[in-house]
């Protein structure tokens, strides 16, 4: 039923949206190129591309190497000014955010080739949300340093 013309199409289109399910894809191949598939048609074309279905891995859409480079530089800057004998990493003290919220629905699985991690990039959007900040040592958690707000915290 899939035409050799179809194959890279619908290879192409999970590559842009490697997130749809089966019955999405036999549903699009049926839109634009007029032909009725079944969704073990769908099934056995993908295997044959060696791809597979798999829990994702989320990527924030915003997120940014050049940032995490600029953090990293700074460590290292903070961590070579530590005085003989003094333990760099006491230092240091991180914020933990914990949080609760009622996230926009977001599909779990997605199509990568076979041996291959998949991925998926979202928008990370919330509703409400309640925000949990905690002070963090090498020693653990400072217990009176804790922040609780309504809404997201940067």
């Amino acid at each position: 039923m899939i035409k050799p013309f179809m194959e890279p199409w619908i290879i192409d289109l999970l590559a842009a949206r490697n997130d749809m399910w089966i019955e999405e894809l036999a549903f699009e191949i049926w839109c634009q190129c007029d032909v009725a598939v079944s969704e073990r048609t769908v099934r056995r074309l993908l295997r044959n591309n060696r791809l597979s279905n798999k829990v994702n891995t989320r990527i924030a859409s915003k997120q940014c190497d050049v940032q995490q480079g600029l953090y990293l530089e700074e460590l290292a800057t903070i961590l070579e000014q530590c005085a003989d004998g003094e333990d760099p990493m006491e230092m240091l003290v991180y914020v933990d955010e914990s949080a609760c919220s009622e996230k926009s629905m977001f599909r779990r699985r997605s199509w990568s080739a076979i041996g291959l991690p998949a991925y998926t990039t979202s928008e990370l959007v919330n509703k409400a949300r309640c925000s949990v900040l905690r002070a963090l040592t090498v020693n653990g958690y400072m217990p009176e340093v804790t922040l609780v707000l309504e809404g997201s915290v940067t």
